[in-house]
């Protein structure tokens, strides 16, 4: 008979999942979701908060990523109604009935705000090439990615994700090569000094004396380690989900990227200092294995982009539910199958490909429009919906005092942080 627990994620009398994902696919999978464009302003973010601070807030960034992740799964055991797998639907609606739906609407936001700032991005990378314009770049990314999005497990995009991770971290490796200075071809500001180096000659600040700019780059950080609105699909679909193989993931998904951004933010602050570009790899000169970076960088975000249909499709599925709970019965797929074979979920998965790539065509430059979704979104995602929904299942929980104490300073902290896009500024 299965436990409560595993009801929830998918084992008991609701809807089946195939549990064949290893710890290690988990991993690239929930790491591949975190790592997007966000990395390449990490460097801007320590420009404007100091070195030391800029390093502190990634790293705790990551442990709040990290502790997050346990606390969604936690409270997803301490939700009453163990008949349906979990969501963030059910979860919040077991937490604060009424919530469940502005949280699942706040997913689908975020995330076909990503998916699309994705499609622009791989657009402009391409298109710099100077082979097919920007349209037409645009209609090729929305191709590319059309059939992992119709994937029917998050397992089967473990191989787009390894290639993420992997062009990133030749990325990181190239920064990191500039920042030393390894080669004549590989020094970041030719005209600064006959003498090869990598650093350009402007200053470097490791602390800040506004603790405003201090303060106004944690959603910077936050919406980079953001991953949970995978975390159930992952671990629903992770074979034998004992709490030490969950554990792993969760720990371990947040660090590959921690690793990265600490390697990207260090390499490009301390090469650029204050001159440092919003983008970092607009502040290298122009040469071919630039442009070659900016074209795997268009390769990491097509990959990418399929990680965004699953918690989107997920959250809009369970809001059709929540207005047609009859509906819910005709969602169930018994048998395993490579792709999408409920009707409804292919119809949420072709709405949300023609969105954002119709949005991606019309649009150049999403700013404000990203930002203020990527501050609010990951916000209410990363730190309120885990905490809060912690604290309020497990209050009447004897014994978890500390841990119900810590989960209320992160939701509190989320709450400071959620409308921090309106007084930051650029």
């Amino acid at each position: 008979m299965p436990t409560d627990a595993s009801a929830l994620l998918g084992e008991g009398n609701g809807p089946q999942q195939v549990r064949r994902a290893t710890v290690m696919s988990c991993v690239i999978n929930l790491a591949s979701t975190c790592m997007g464009t966000g990395v390449l302003a990490l460097p801007a973010a320590y420009e404007r908060s100091g070195f030391t601070a800029g390093t502190i807030l990634c790293v705790s960034s990551a442990v709040f990523t990290v502790f997050s992740l346990n606390l969604l799964l936690a409270a997803a055991d301490l939700v009453p109604d163990q008949t349906k797998s979990v969501s963030f639907y059910a979860l919040c609606e077991a937490a604060l009935p009424r919530s469940g739906r502005a949280v699942d609407i706040a997913v689908v936001i975020n995330c076909v705000g990503t998916a699309t700032s994705f499609l622009v991005v791989a657009a402009d990378c391409f298109s710099r090439l100077g082979i097919l314009g920007r349209e037409a770049c645009v209609l090729l990314s929305c191709a590319l990615v059309i059939t992992p999005c119709f994937f029917r497990t998050m397992d089967m995009l473990k191989v787009t994700s390894t290639i993420a991770v992997a062009c990133l971290l030749g990325i990181s490796c190239l920064i990191l090569a500039f920042g030393l200075g390894l080669a004549p071809w590989l020094d970041p500001c030719p005209d600064h000094s006959s003498v090869l180096h990598g650093h350009c000659g402007n200053p470097v600040n490791y602390g800040s004396s506004d603790p405003r700019d201090i303060f106004c780059t944690l959603p910077l950080f936050i919406n980079a380690f953001t991953c949970q609105q995978n975390i159930f699909n992952v671990v629903g679909e992770l074979s034998r989900p004992t709490g030490i193989r969950k554990g792993a993931v969760t720990v371990l998904a947040p660090m590959l990227p921690m690793c990265l951004y600490l390697v990207v933010a260090t390499a490009g602050y301390l090469t650029f200092g204050t001159a440092v570009a919003s983008n970092i790899i607009n502040s290298y000169p122009l040469s071919p294995v630039v442009a070659a970076a900016r074209t795997v960088l268009g390769i990491v975000v097509l990959c990418n982009f399929p990680l965004q249909i699953f918690p989107a499709r997920k959250s809009f599925v369970s809001l059709l539910d929540s207005c047609s709970p009859a509906a819910a019965l005709s969602g169930n797929e018994p048998h395993p199958a490579l792709f999408l074979t409920s009707p409804r979920e292919v119809y949420v998965t072709c709405a949300f490909l023609l969105a954002t790539c119709a949005t991606a065509s019309l649009v150049t430059d999403l700013g404000a429009v990203v930002s203020l979704i990527g501050s609010t979104g990951a916000t209410l995602i990363a730190l309120i919906t885990p905490g809060g929904a912690y604290c309020l299942l497990s209050w009447s929980t004897k014994g978890k005092r500390v841990q119900r104490g810590a989960a209320m300073l992160l939701a509190a902290l989320g709450f400071v942080v959620l409308p921090s896009h309106f007084f930051c500024g650029s």
